[in-house]
């Protein structure tokens, strides 16, 4: 079996699940829900790209598979989550709000990202993953693409 976890449902994000016949996907249930009746304001929401999906919603903090959770980290969108891998060199937790290293500062702290529905909700859930994050996998970050592994 395959494992899709998206952190938000965003066109970007899942518009090609459908060619993962076999996938689960999980999802928040407020995000799912928000998908399916956007605010005008968010556009990048497409309603029917999950139908022929096997979505599995989920609520809130849970366990996908030994080694592999979720957390909820609203802000971005409704109903974000990021994933938290147990590595050998720790906690990795791939962010699922839209950021960088930079929302990140080497001095400690974080910058709330600016791609957000809200800021409040968007701060407190990089908080969150700061406070219990071995290492920071940042969405957005593009040396992310660059590496071979991660954590190197």
């Amino acid at each position: 079996m395959d494992i899709i976890i998206h952190t938000h449902l965003h066109n970007d994000h899942c518009e090609n699940d459908a060619l993962c016949s076999n996938a689960q996907v999980y999802v928040q249930k407020a995000e799912l829900e928000f998908m399916k009746n956007p605010h005008p304001i968010d556009h990048r929401y497409y309603p029917d790209v999950l139908d022929d999906v096997n979505v599995i919603t989920i609520e809130g903090d849970q366990n996908i598979i030994d080694g592999i959770d979720v957390i909820l980290t609203p802000g971005h969108t409704p109903g974000g989550q990021s994933v938290v891998v147990n590595t050998s060199k720790g906690k990795a937790i791939i962010t699922g709000l839209c950021c960088n290293a930079e929302n990140f500062p080497s001095g400690g702290g974080v910058v709330a990202p600016g791609v957000h529905i809200d800021a409040i909700q968007a701060y407190e859930s990089m908080n969150r993953i700061l406070k219990s994050a071995d290492i920071i996998v940042p969405i957005h970050e593009l040396e992310v693409g660059r590496k071979k592994v991660i954590p190197d």
